[in-house]
């Protein structure tokens, strides 16, 4: 296997990334406050500007074709269109605040593919589910699940039947703090949908 190509374009080190279906690639740039869109066939991107008070955005996934969410250092959970330079909706304090009164930050998020529920995970150790609108202009937060711990990364298996977790003392990126009670874990939860 050779060299096939480089893309260029945030000014901080990518902090996530993701792919769907289609020749397109998703990335997260940290501290640059931005997310890209690149269109890897046309050698094309569409940047995307968090705002100035997101500190980092730190995480990243696809929902659907034109619609993605993100996690960010102030705790805003925001869900993107491919159409809008800015965010349709941003949830501030998604996971609330420690005892230290600065906002749990958004480690690591997850989408289910081709539905509304998305996920976040957090400094605080919790795993919380929520139901994006129709219009992508709103999410509810419609279950939480506590683990001990960072909650670093989250997936959904193919078949949405669980979701896995990694789950760490330490955040993924830095030891700004240690939870010595948490184990270096991956933690698989099963789930089941009710009847719509």
């Amino acid at each position: 296997m050779g060299y096939v190509d480089t893309m260029f374009g945030h000014v901080d080190a990518v902090a996530d990334i993701d792919v769907l279906s289609r020749e397109r690639v998703l990335t997260c740039g940290g501290q640059d406050r931005t997310l890209r869109l690149w269109k890897v066939a046309e050698e094309s991107q569409l940047v995307f500007n968090g705002f100035a008070s997101s500190i980092s955005i730190d995480c990243v996934a696809f929902i659907n074709d034109e619609h993605f969410v993100s996690g960010s250092a102030d705790g805003s959970l925001c869900i993107w269109s491919i159409f809008k330079k800015k965010p349709v909706c941003v949830q501030k304090e998604a996971h609330g605040r420690g005892a230290d009164g600065q906002q749990n930050w958004i480690i690591s998020v997850a989408a289910r593919r081709y539905t509304d529920l998305v996920v976040s995970g957090s400094s605080d150790g919790y795993v919380r589910f929520w139901k994006v609108a129709d219009d992508y202009k709103s999410v509810e937060n419609i279950f939480s699940f506590e683990l001990v711990g960072f909650i670093n990364s989250m997936k959904f298996s193919e078949d949405g039947e669980e979701l896995v977790c990694a789950v760490g003392q330490e955040h993924k990126s830095g030891r700004w703090w240690t939870k010595w009670n948490a184990r270096n874990v991956v933690v698989l939860i099963p789930l089941e949908y009710a009847e719509q």
